[in-house]
C-alpha cells in the first residue's frame, strides 16, 4: 500500500525535524471472532483514538496546513526510515530488497476476545516512506489457510472480511485520522474516523 503524502493533512514542521503521528494497527480475523491491535486499547477507555501509539521519524514532508499538535499519552512507537528507492506495490515482501531495511511492526495484542492476551495469528507490518507516500508493507500470517474470509468485493464493501487497517493521526491531537483498510485479495477501503467515533470519506486513496 502507496499512501501518498498529498492525500493527508498534517502539521507544518521546522525542515530539520521530524513528525510525529498517531498511528494503530487492528488486524480482524473473522473466522475466530479475533480482534487484535498493535497500540493495546482498554475497554476501560472509551476514545480510541486517545489509545493510538506512535510514528515517528517522517521529515520534510511536503506541508499542507500550519497546525499545532495536541499532547499525547505515552504509548508504543516506531520509527520509520526513508528510502530512496521506492518499493513494488505488487503484494511480494520478500522480491523486494527495499521491505528487508526498512521499520517492521510485530507483537500485535487481542482486543477482542481477550483483551491483552497475544494475537493467536502473527502479523508483519513493514514501513517506510520517500518524499511522496508512506508505504505499508503486511503480511498476516495464517496457521490454517482454512481460516481466511476475503471475497472478491466493490471497494470499500470489506466490512465482513477479514481485514488490516492503519489508522494515522497527522497532528497527534486525537481529534480524527484517516483510515485504510485491506482484506486478502488487495481490496481497498478508507475514510476518516472522528473523536466521536463517526466515519466520513476521505478522498485519499
Amino acid at each position: 500500500m502507496a499512501i501518498p503524502f498529498t492525500s493527508l493533512r498534517f502539521p507544518r514542521r521546522p525542515q530539520d525535524d521530524a513528525q510525529r503521528w498517531g498511528f494503530q494497527i487492528l488486524r480482524e480475523i473473522r473466522s475466530k471472532n479475533e480482534r487484535v491491535v498493535w497500540a493495546p486499547l482498554s475497554r476501560n477507555v472509551p476514545r480510541f483514538l486517545s489509545q493510538m501509539g506512535v510514528l515517528d521519524g517522517l521529515k520534510d514532508l511536503p506541508v499542507s496546513e500550519k497546525h499545532t499538535a495536541g499532547m499525547f499519552l505515552v504509548r508504543p512507537s516506531v520509527e520509520v526510515r526513508p528510502t530512496v528507492t521506492p518499493p513494488q506495490i505488487d503484494g511480494r515482501l520478500d522480491d523486494d530488497a527495499v521491505w528487508k531495511a526498512v521499520a517492521r511492526v510485530t507483537g500485535l495484542v487481542q482486543q477482542s476476545p481477550a483483551e491483552g492476551a497475544p494475537a493467536s495469528e502473527r502479523t508483519d507490518v513493514y514501513l517506510a516512506y520517500d518524499d511522496e507516500h508512506l508505504y505499508v508493507g503486511l503480511y498476516a500470517h495464517y496457521s490454517d489457510p482454512g481460516l481466511i474470509r476475503a471475497n472478491r468485493m466493490d471497494r470499500d464493501r470489506i466490512d465482513r472480511d477479514d481485514t488490516v487497517t492503519f489508522y494515522l493521526d497527522p497532528f497527534l491531537d486525537q481529534q480524527r485520522a484517516y483510515v485504510f483498510s485491506v482484506n486478502g485479495y488487495g481490496i481497498q477501503a478508507d475514510g476518516i474516523l472522528t473523536s466521536g467515533g463517526s466515519s466520513i470519506a476521505s478522498g485519499a486513496t
